[in-house]
């Protein structure tokens, strides 16, 4: 009886591991101009704080890119994995052109920031 415990336990986790490996998956491998920007950020010699971070947007992955952290006139850039422009925020103007993207985005993770 403890035999058969044991192989349902071991069972379980192997079903939990597969599917925890099959959720991350999709966000390792990032799209080509993800990795061209973070080797430009990196090879900047500027103080300016830039960080790049992975959504999920109604339905679909997405990538915020801020390319000055704390600035007041920045510009923060929204863009599918295809590196289409979807939405822009702040600015000097005060743009906003998703303005669900607070309520709907959900993050998944920091793909690149210098600290």
């Amino acid at each position: 009886m403890k035999a058969k415990g044991l192989y349902v336990y071991l069972g379980l986790c192997f079903l939990y591991n597969c599917q925890a490996q099959h959720t991350t998956s999709r966000t390792e491998a990032n799209p080509e101009w993800v990795v061209s920007l973070i080797a430009r950020f990196q090879s900047e010699s500027d103080e300016t704080k830039k960080e790049i971070v992975l959504y999920t947007y109604k339905g679909k992955d997405v990538y915020l890119v801020n390319k000055c952290m704390g600035c007041n006139d920045n510009l923060i850039t929204v863009y599918s994995k295809s590196k289409v422009k979807l939405c822009e925020f702040g600015g000097l103007a005060g743009a906003n052109t998703c303005p669900d993207f607070e309520l709907e985005a959900k993050k998944i993770k920091v793909i690149w920031s210098p600290n």
